[in-house]
Order: C-alpha cells, then structure tokens, then sequence
C-alpha cells in the first residue's frame, strides 16, 4: 500500500512539472483537480501554494537544460548536413580540453590507437585523463601507448554476479561536454558502421562525472596503473 501511494506522488509530481512546462495547454484547474484525487482534503489555497513552489524549481530547471547536438557515425558517402561525425567530435574535444577527459570502453581495437595517442598527449600537459574500462577489454591495448602518465589513470570493471557489463560509451571533457553514443572505439565503431549520438553541452553534464567518482567509490572498478 505504501509503495502504490509512493508511485502515485511521483507520478502526481512529474504531472505538476509537465502540466508548469506546459501550462497555457492544460491550464490550472486540470492540476488541481489531479492533485484533489490523491488529496482530497486539501485546501485550494494551499494548493496554489504548491503550484508556487513548483513553478520556482521549474525556473532554476530552465537555468540547467542541456543543449544537445546529433552525432553520427555513417559510411563515408553519406552526406550528414546538420550532423557531426563522431570522428571529427572525438578529436576536437580531446584537443580542445584543458581540465578533465573521462571516457569509457566497452570495445576498443587498435584503431583506437589514435585517440589514445591524442589522450596521452593532453595527460602530459596537466589534463587528467580518467579511461573506464569493461572486465572483458584488454587493457595492453591502452597500457602499450600510455606507459607510465601519472595523468592517465585506467579503472576496469570489477567482474561480479552483481552487474554485467560496462556497455555505455561516453566521453566527458572538462564536465560541461560529453559525448554519449552506441560507437565503440573501433574501426566500424568510428568509421563504417550506423551509429547515432549526442553532444551535450551544460554544467549539469559534470554529474556524469559524479556517477563514476560513486561507482569508484562503491568498488565497481579497479585501478589498474
């Protein structure tokens, strides 16, 4: 019972910030009329209040929207206008960073001997390169390019019964741009194949950023340099 009334508000709460987004649409009276099923001996008035309250988090919500931008990756023919390929983001942000870089990899081949090049590179001018790995990916490839950066730090997957896989594939520059795609750094990853994603640009892309500092903390990686 408790769990159904705990659903029932976050349902009614999503409800409230889609009726604020969209409010010359639905209108006022139809919210609270939702809110008088879950509440029905609450006062209008104190509902307003609640309203009020809501539609002062909805601004600070606008202030943190992401902007995004479509990424690519289609076979070389393929003309993408309005489209970044994934080659051409990966480079530019790589180079562009003067802070921080996290990537993942849940495949990598020796194609992506390049960009890791180009990481190495930013590790020895003082950009901390974070490099997740998935339990299943030889970290040799990494390790025979990045030798012993104290910039560079590598953190593979624990493997466990708990979790699967690492298969997200993102990169974060400087925790205000990332990149979230299906590309894996291989060839057919970043060249030939059909892959789509998204460059995100907004402070809030750091809590990426937050959620591996979690996940290292809770011991779902390890450390390997």
């Amino acid at each position: 019972m408790l769990k159904d009334y705990q659903t029932r508000l976050y349902v009614l709460a999503e409800e409230l910030n889609i009726f604020i987004r969209n409010e010359e649409v639905y209108g006022q009276d139809l919210i609270i009329k939702e809110f008088k099923k879950t509440f029905p001996n609450i006062e209008v008035n104190d509902l307003n209040k609640i309203i009020a309250l809501f539609k002062i988090q909805n601004k600070k919500f606008k202030k943190e929207v992401i902007s995004a931008e479509f990424v690519a990756t289609v076979p070389p023919p393929v003309q993408i206008k309005g489209t970044r390929r994934t080659m051409g983001v990966l480079r530019e942000y790589i180079l562009a960073s003067k802070n921080t870089i996290l990537i993942t990899g849940y495949t990598i081949s020796d194609f992506a001997k390049d960009f890791i090049q180009l990481l190495k590179k930013k590790a020895s001018e003082g950009v901390t390169v974070k490099f997740f790995l998935d339990k299943h990916v030889n970290e040799s490839i990494i390790n025979s390019v990045v030798e012993n950066e104290l910039n560079f730090k590598i953190f593979k997957l624990v493997d466990s019964n708990l979790y699967s896989n690492l298969h997200a594939k993102i990169a974060v520059f400087d925790n205000k741009h990332a990149l979230i795609s299906s590309s894996n750094l291989s060839y057919n990853g970043i060249i030939n194949n059909i892959e789509i994603g998204n460059l995100l640009h907004g402070e809030k892309v750091g809590e990426l950023e937050t959620l591996f500092e979690e996940m290292l903390e809770r011991r779902l990686f390890k450390e390997l340099n």
